[in-house]
């Protein structure tokens, strides 16, 4: 049985690690030929009603150059009946104002094998532990893990979230649902001085 269940977290390791490359290179914007700009069009978000709510906590917060910054991944999930498989997050971040450093798990029931940051834009995920899913006990709120960034330089920096109907997006998956169960996210503001 222990053979079994280190089989299958392996292959959830594997698999993560793969779509990670993949959304990030999907995240790169394309390159073009000439060099006339082009407005990006405003993606629609996933409208659910009974969907999980992520916060990065603090919401805002204030540091020095080369100080780390941590942040809480927050999970709302008061509206589910089921619990969380895997979540997906995807954000995007000033690289010049800020430089991704780690991710970790904060909760034993769940391993982060992905965290994969470039260009701005980071893919991190978190996924339950096979061994972990019985009881099936209903959560509805969760620290899921930290996001730990250091200071560059002075300025403003957004830390967003990116969630929009197609992929690559933000996606959770709660057990025997289909498709991402993401309501709404919430992103973070660091101000660098």
């Amino acid at each position: 049985m222990k053979i079994k269940t280190l089989i299958l977290t392996l292959l959830l390791i594997v698999f993560s690690v793969g779509m990670g490359m993949f959304l990030l290179r999907s995240l790169e914007p394309p390159k073009e030929k000439n060099s006339v700009a082009r407005a990006a069009l405003p993606t629609p978000k996933p409208k659910l009603e009974n969907g999980i709510i992520v916060h990065l906590q603090p919401e805002s917060i204030t540091t020095t150059v080369d100080n780390l910054v941590v942040l809480t991944v927050n999970l709302n999930m008061s509206k589910i009946k089921t619990p969380l498989q895997a979540i997906d997050v995807l954000l995007q971040y000033d690289p010049e104002l800020l430089e991704f450093v780690s991710s970790v798990s904060s909760d034993s029931n769940y391993i982060n094998p992905r965290k994969l940051a470039k260009n701005g834009r980071l893919v991190t995920s978190f996924i339950r532990l096979p061994a972990k899913m019985e009881p099936e006990t209903i959560i509805t709120t969760l620290d899921l893990g930290t996001l730990t960034f250091k200071a560059l330089k002075p300025g403003v920096a957004e830390i967003k979230p990116i969630l929009r109907a197609r992929v690559p997006t933000s996606e959770a998956y709660l057990k025997q649902t289909k498709g991402n169960q993401i309501e709404e996210m919430f992103g973070a503001e660091v101000r660098v001085q």
